[in-house]
């Protein structure tokens, strides 16, 4: 079997999911959706384990970065940020666009480099 429900956990976010990524790492499930927060999940239980907020729009991509031990988000405000594995914020970067939408956001195997898609 390729995928597997393991939890359903109903009314995540008062708003839509629009994405979210994995940390084999330590078991965690992260959402980001339209409240431009980005949720963190224990798998195993389902348990909400925090709120992560800085994101000043939609959060649409993220993907975790098990080289640098790093969760990359970024939003229709303009910015990608590099959070730690206790969802603090290191990093903020800006797109420095307005009319666009950042739509994918991935990272070289290295995970030296971003690449970005809007």
């Amino acid at each position: 079997m390729a995928c597997e429900v393991r939890k359903v956990i109903e009314e995540a976010h008062d708003m839509p999911i629009l994405c979210v990524a994995y940390n084999n790492i330590r078991k965690e499930l992260y959402s980001g959706g339209q409240d431009s927060l980005i949720k963190v999940w224990e798998v195993e239980t389902g348990r909400n384990i925090r709120k992560q907020s800085g994101q000043m729009g939609w959060v649409t991509t993220m993907f975790y970065m098990p080289v640098t031990r790093t969760l990359c988000s970024a939003s229709i405000d303009g910015t990608i940020r590099v959070w730690n594995e206790k969802g603090k914020q290191l990093q903020k970067v800006s797109t420095n666009t307005t009319t666009t939408t950042t739509l994918s956001v991935t990272h070289t195997v290295q995970g030296s480099t971003l690449l970005l898609r809007t």
